[in-house]
């Protein structure tokens, strides 16, 4: 068995971003982030966990294994935790609340029923001069989780981002840009 352990890669820093549906998506994986694109901010030490979602049904004959597999769903997902609290990130996390600026200093935040809020997202993952980009075309907080308030963590607001497909793009769900990506075997 042959392998390179140059080919393994570690996602030791990167970024999370976001933008109205149809914002120009940067064409080369370390390209710095066109104009309309946010920065969400720091992310825990967890960092992302990227999930298919793949749902498959196997169509299976009585004299025989799988005959056909048939793709039922796909929602491809990650998973992360942004701990810096800003206006980008609570709108995100608390589905495009009303913010507003009341007299006499600070920020109001209402919170109401849960809306549509796809936009754009983009991920980064860095490891030294090896960048990873994963971009999804439509995209949505799909799940809140619990937020922890204790004296130890800090404050932060877990979620999981879930890709759509987009009729703009053939239907495909997201892309996926690499600085630098070995070809094993040729093609």
């Amino acid at each position: 068995m042959s392998y390179d352990t140059d080919n393994l890669r570690v996602a030791l820093t990167g970024d999370v971003v976001t933008a109205p549906l149809g914002t120009t998506i940067p064409t080369t994986a370390d390209a710095v982030w066109p104009a309309g694109w946010v920065d969400l901010g720091a992310v825990s030490e967890d960092g992302l966990s990227e999930d298919a979602n793949d749902t498959v049904n196997q169509i299976r004959i009585w004299q025989d294994n799988a005959v056909a597999r048939e793709s039922k769903s796909w929602a491809p997902s990650l998973t992360l935790t942004l701990v810096e609290t800003t206006e980008d990130v609570v709108d995100l996390y608390y589905n495009a609340p009303t913010i507003s600026s009341p007299g006499g200093g600070g920020t109001r935040v209402q919170i109401g029923a849960p809306k549509p809020d796809r936009r754009m997202f983009g991920f980064t993952l860095i490891d030294g001069d090896l960048v990873e980009r994963v971009i999804f075309y439509v995209g949505e907080v799909s799940e809140r989780d619990s937020r922890s308030h204790n004296f130890s963590d800090p404050s932060g607001f877990p979620m999981t981002i879930t890709a759509y497909p987009d009729p703009d793009h053939d239907g495909d769900y997201m892309e996926r840009l690499y600085s630098s990506l070995p070809i094993v075997g040729g093609s």
